[in-house]
Protein backbone atom coordinates (compact mmCIF):
# COMPACT_ATOMS: atom_id res chain seq x y z
CA UNK A 1 0.00 0.00 0.00
CA UNK A 2 1.46 3.35 -0.80
CA UNK A 3 2.19 6.03 1.59
CA UNK A 4 -0.61 9.20 1.69
CA UNK A 5 1.82 12.12 1.86
CA UNK A 6 1.30 15.37 2.66
CA UNK A 7 2.04 17.56 -0.53
CA UNK A 8 2.35 21.37 -0.58
CA UNK A 9 2.36 23.56 -4.14
CA UNK A 10 3.90 26.90 -3.23
CA UNK A 11 3.38 29.19 -6.50
CA UNK A 12 4.06 32.92 -7.64
CA UNK A 13 0.90 33.60 -9.38
CA UNK A 14 -2.94 32.02 -9.47
CA UNK A 15 -2.29 30.01 -13.24
CA UNK A 16 1.05 28.24 -12.29
CA UNK A 17 0.47 25.59 -10.68
CA UNK A 18 -2.59 24.47 -12.88
CA UNK A 19 -0.07 25.17 -16.01
CA UNK A 20 3.48 23.84 -15.21
CA UNK A 21 1.70 20.89 -12.48
CA UNK A 22 -2.13 20.79 -12.75
CA UNK A 23 -2.03 16.93 -13.94
CA UNK A 24 0.12 15.55 -11.50
CA UNK A 25 -1.67 17.47 -8.78
CA UNK A 26 -4.44 15.98 -9.94
CA UNK A 27 -3.19 12.35 -10.37
CA UNK A 28 -1.55 12.65 -6.19
CA UNK A 29 -5.26 13.66 -5.14
CA UNK A 30 -6.65 10.62 -6.90
CA UNK A 31 -4.46 8.63 -5.43
CA UNK A 32 -5.54 9.83 -2.19
CA UNK A 33 -2.87 12.17 -0.69
CA UNK A 34 -3.55 15.55 0.53
CA UNK A 35 -2.33 18.08 -1.46
CA UNK A 36 -2.76 21.86 -0.44
CA UNK A 37 -1.88 24.97 -2.23
CA UNK A 38 -0.41 28.03 -1.58
CA UNK A 39 -0.45 31.10 -4.12
CA UNK A 40 2.28 34.02 -2.82
CA UNK A 41 0.31 37.21 -4.81
CA UNK A 42 -3.23 37.44 -6.27
CA UNK A 43 -1.51 37.91 -9.84
CA UNK A 44 -3.19 41.75 -10.40
CA UNK A 45 -0.73 42.95 -12.91
CA UNK A 46 -1.09 39.27 -14.67
CA UNK A 47 -3.03 40.53 -17.85
CA UNK A 48 -2.67 42.51 -20.59
CA UNK A 49 -6.21 44.00 -20.72
CA UNK A 50 -6.38 47.83 -19.69
CA UNK A 51 -9.70 48.52 -18.86
CA UNK A 52 -9.27 46.55 -15.34
CA UNK A 53 -8.03 47.87 -12.37
CA UNK A 54 -5.33 45.90 -10.27
CA UNK A 55 -8.41 45.32 -7.58
CA UNK A 56 -10.65 43.85 -10.52
CA UNK A 57 -7.80 41.59 -11.84
CA UNK A 58 -6.78 40.42 -8.32
CA UNK A 59 -10.92 39.37 -7.80
CA UNK A 60 -11.05 37.87 -10.87
CA UNK A 61 -7.64 36.03 -10.46
CA UNK A 62 -8.86 34.56 -7.35
CA UNK A 63 -11.84 33.48 -8.50
CA UNK A 64 -10.29 31.66 -11.24
CA UNK A 65 -8.14 29.93 -9.02
CA UNK A 66 -10.76 28.50 -6.97
CA UNK A 67 -12.58 27.25 -10.04
CA UNK A 68 -9.24 25.63 -11.55
CA UNK A 69 -8.44 24.22 -7.95
CA UNK A 70 -11.92 22.46 -7.46
CA UNK A 71 -11.43 20.53 -11.09
CA UNK A 72 -7.83 19.58 -9.83
CA UNK A 73 -9.56 18.54 -6.66
CA UNK A 74 -7.45 21.14 -4.37
CA UNK A 75 -9.79 23.07 -1.59
CA UNK A 76 -9.07 26.09 -0.04
CA UNK A 77 -6.13 27.83 -1.57
CA UNK A 78 -4.20 30.15 0.76
CA UNK A 79 -3.59 33.32 -0.55
CA UNK A 80 -0.30 35.39 0.90
CA UNK A 81 -1.29 38.79 -1.42
CA UNK A 82 2.32 39.85 -1.45
CA UNK A 83 2.18 42.28 -4.70
CA UNK A 84 3.07 40.60 -8.19
CA UNK A 85 5.08 41.87 -10.46
CA UNK A 86 8.79 41.25 -8.80
CA UNK A 87 8.22 44.13 -6.11
CA UNK A 88 7.31 41.85 -3.10
CA UNK A 89 9.11 41.89 -0.06
CA UNK A 90 11.44 38.66 0.13
CA UNK A 91 12.11 38.54 3.95
CA UNK A 92 8.12 38.70 4.55
CA UNK A 93 7.82 36.13 1.72
CA UNK A 94 10.32 33.94 3.31
CA UNK A 95 8.71 33.98 7.12
CA UNK A 96 5.33 34.00 5.51
CA UNK A 97 6.12 30.54 3.86
CA UNK A 98 8.47 29.56 6.93
CA UNK A 99 4.64 29.65 8.50
CA UNK A 100 3.02 27.86 5.58
CA UNK A 101 5.62 24.80 5.54
CA UNK A 102 4.87 24.45 9.69
CA UNK A 103 1.15 24.39 9.09
CA UNK A 104 0.16 22.00 6.58
CA UNK A 105 3.56 20.12 7.45
CA UNK A 106 4.33 18.87 3.67
CA UNK A 107 6.42 15.74 2.87
CA UNK A 108 6.74 17.16 -0.17
CA UNK A 109 7.24 20.88 -1.66
CA UNK A 110 6.04 21.59 -4.72
CA UNK A 111 7.66 25.06 -6.12
CA UNK A 112 9.31 26.70 -9.13
CA UNK A 113 12.53 26.25 -9.76
CA UNK A 114 14.77 29.52 -9.29
CA UNK A 115 17.99 28.72 -10.62
CA UNK A 116 16.61 27.94 -14.26
CA UNK A 117 18.69 28.79 -16.97
CA UNK A 118 17.00 32.94 -18.00
CA UNK A 119 14.14 32.46 -16.11
CA UNK A 120 13.58 36.39 -15.92
CA UNK A 121 10.42 36.12 -13.82
CA UNK A 122 11.55 37.53 -10.42
CA UNK A 123 8.44 36.39 -8.84
CA UNK A 124 9.07 32.65 -9.88
CA UNK A 125 12.82 33.32 -8.67
CA UNK A 126 12.12 34.26 -5.58
CA UNK A 127 9.44 32.11 -4.53
CA UNK A 128 11.12 29.31 -6.15
CA UNK A 129 14.04 30.43 -3.23
CA UNK A 130 11.98 31.20 -0.37
CA UNK A 131 9.26 27.40 -0.23
CA UNK A 132 12.76 25.62 -1.18
CA UNK A 133 14.24 27.15 1.84
CA UNK A 134 11.42 27.21 3.77
CA UNK A 135 11.07 23.41 3.07
CA UNK A 136 14.78 22.85 4.43
CA UNK A 137 14.71 25.47 7.21
CA UNK A 138 11.29 25.39 8.63
CA UNK A 139 12.10 22.78 11.26
CA UNK A 140 14.73 24.87 13.35
CA UNK A 141 12.80 26.34 16.30
CA UNK A 142 15.05 29.41 16.83
CA UNK A 143 13.92 30.66 13.26
CA UNK A 144 10.89 32.75 13.51
CA UNK A 145 9.87 31.51 16.96
CA UNK A 146 7.36 34.08 17.61
CA UNK A 147 5.29 31.72 15.11
CA UNK A 148 5.51 29.19 16.72
CA UNK A 149 1.81 27.45 18.67
CA UNK A 150 0.12 24.20 19.55
CA UNK A 151 -0.42 24.23 15.86
CA UNK A 152 2.31 25.86 14.15
CA UNK A 153 5.60 24.00 15.00
CA UNK A 154 8.92 23.58 13.33
CA UNK A 155 8.70 21.30 10.35
CA UNK A 156 11.38 20.09 7.75
CA UNK A 157 9.95 18.67 4.32
CA UNK A 158 11.40 15.76 3.06
CA UNK A 159 11.90 16.84 -0.81
CA UNK A 160 11.09 19.29 -2.68
CA UNK A 161 9.64 19.22 -6.50
CA UNK A 162 11.17 22.12 -9.11
CA UNK A 163 8.72 22.30 -11.43
CA UNK A 164 8.43 24.61 -14.69
CA UNK A 165 11.36 25.41 -16.44
CA UNK A 166 13.81 23.43 -14.81
CA UNK A 167 17.79 24.25 -14.36
CA UNK A 168 18.51 20.59 -14.24
CA UNK A 169 17.76 17.63 -16.49
CA UNK A 170 14.33 16.12 -14.66
CA UNK A 171 15.39 13.34 -12.65
CA UNK A 172 11.81 12.12 -12.79
CA UNK A 173 8.51 11.90 -14.82
CA UNK A 174 5.32 11.89 -13.71
CA UNK A 175 2.62 9.77 -15.73
CA UNK A 176 -0.30 11.68 -16.11
CA UNK A 177 -2.13 10.16 -19.23
CA UNK A 178 -5.24 9.82 -16.99
CA UNK A 179 -5.75 12.78 -15.73
CA UNK A 180 -4.37 15.20 -18.63
CA UNK A 181 -7.81 16.35 -19.50
CA UNK A 182 -8.60 18.05 -16.11
CA UNK A 183 -5.03 20.12 -16.60
CA UNK A 184 -6.45 21.58 -19.68
CA UNK A 185 -9.60 22.76 -17.93
CA UNK A 186 -8.25 24.06 -15.29
CA UNK A 187 -5.74 26.02 -17.49
CA UNK A 188 -8.95 27.43 -19.20
CA UNK A 189 -10.50 29.00 -16.20
CA UNK A 190 -7.90 31.54 -16.20
CA UNK A 191 -9.60 33.85 -18.84
CA UNK A 192 -7.67 36.85 -17.43
CA UNK A 193 -4.01 35.98 -18.81
CA UNK A 194 -4.96 33.74 -21.29
CA UNK A 195 -3.41 36.65 -23.96
CA UNK A 196 -0.30 36.13 -22.00
CA UNK A 197 -0.34 32.21 -22.30
CA UNK A 198 -1.37 32.53 -25.79
CA UNK A 199 1.40 34.64 -27.04
CA UNK A 200 3.98 32.67 -24.85
CA UNK A 201 2.97 29.24 -26.21
CA UNK A 202 2.41 30.40 -29.96
CA UNK A 203 -1.73 30.28 -29.55
CA UNK A 204 -3.40 31.76 -32.68
CA UNK A 205 -6.30 33.63 -31.17
CA UNK A 206 -7.85 36.96 -31.01
CA UNK A 207 -6.18 38.24 -27.61
CA UNK A 208 -9.24 41.04 -27.59
CA UNK A 209 -12.52 39.25 -27.64
CA UNK A 210 -10.87 36.26 -25.29
CA UNK A 211 -13.18 34.23 -23.53
CA UNK A 212 -12.83 30.56 -21.79
CA UNK A 213 -15.84 29.31 -23.68
CA UNK A 214 -13.97 30.32 -27.21
CA UNK A 215 -14.35 27.18 -29.01
CA UNK A 216 -11.00 28.02 -30.66
CA UNK A 217 -9.16 28.68 -27.48
CA UNK A 218 -10.48 25.56 -26.21
CA UNK A 219 -9.54 23.56 -29.03
CA UNK A 220 -6.06 25.44 -29.01
CA UNK A 221 -5.58 24.97 -25.04
CA UNK A 222 -6.40 21.55 -25.51
CA UNK A 223 -3.76 20.82 -28.25
CA UNK A 224 -1.14 22.63 -26.49
CA UNK A 225 -1.41 21.17 -23.07
CA UNK A 226 -1.55 17.69 -25.25
CA UNK A 227 1.43 18.09 -27.18
CA UNK A 228 3.34 19.58 -24.68
CA UNK A 229 2.74 16.20 -22.32
CA UNK A 230 3.06 13.82 -24.95
CA UNK A 231 6.42 15.97 -25.97
CA UNK A 232 7.89 15.33 -22.54
CA UNK A 233 6.40 11.93 -21.65
CA UNK A 234 8.57 10.77 -24.99
CA UNK A 235 11.09 11.41 -23.15
CA UNK A 236 10.40 8.78 -20.35
CA UNK A 237 8.58 6.49 -22.89
CA UNK A 238 4.94 7.46 -21.69
CA UNK A 239 1.69 8.69 -23.51
CA UNK A 240 2.08 11.98 -21.48
CA UNK A 241 4.06 13.42 -18.87
CA UNK A 242 4.75 16.05 -16.02
CA UNK A 243 8.64 16.89 -15.49
CA UNK A 244 10.32 17.59 -12.32
CA UNK A 245 13.64 18.23 -10.31
CA UNK A 246 13.37 16.62 -7.28
CA UNK A 247 15.93 17.17 -4.54
CA UNK A 248 15.95 15.47 -0.93
CA UNK A 249 16.17 17.69 1.82
CA UNK A 250 17.98 17.60 5.23
CA UNK A 251 18.42 20.40 7.75
CA UNK A 252 19.29 23.49 6.20
CA UNK A 253 20.57 21.64 3.21
CA UNK A 254 19.77 19.09 -0.13
CA UNK A 255 20.74 15.62 0.63
CA UNK A 256 22.99 16.05 -2.53
CA UNK A 257 26.45 15.72 -2.07
CA UNK A 258 26.71 12.58 -3.32
CA UNK A 259 25.70 12.59 -6.83
CA UNK A 260 26.87 15.93 -7.10
CA UNK A 261 30.66 14.64 -6.53
CA UNK A 262 30.14 11.67 -8.87
CA UNK A 263 28.58 14.15 -11.47
CA UNK A 264 32.10 16.54 -11.13
CA UNK A 265 34.11 12.46 -11.91
CA UNK A 266 31.77 11.76 -14.80
CA UNK A 267 30.21 9.04 -13.45
CA UNK A 268 26.93 8.41 -15.14
CA UNK A 269 23.52 9.78 -13.38
CA UNK A 270 21.03 7.06 -12.27
CA UNK A 271 18.27 7.08 -15.03
CA UNK A 272 15.03 9.43 -14.31
CA UNK A 273 12.23 8.00 -11.79
CA UNK A 274 8.77 7.44 -13.29
CA UNK A 275 6.26 8.30 -11.17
Amino acid sequence: MTKKLKMLAIFPHPDDSAIFAGASLNKWVREGHMVSAVCCTDGEVGTLRSDLTKEEVSRIRKNELLAANKILGIENPEMLHHPDGGVMDVTELRKDLFRCVRKYKPDRVISMDPWAKYEIHPDHQEVGRMGAEAAAFAGFPLLYPEQLNDEIQPHFASEVWFMGMLGHAPNCYVDVSSTIGKKVEAVLQFETTMSIISDLFGLEINQKSITRDDEKLIKSTDEWVRARAEQIGKHAGLKAAEAFYIQKCLPGHFNNLQPSTEAFTGKQVESPLIC
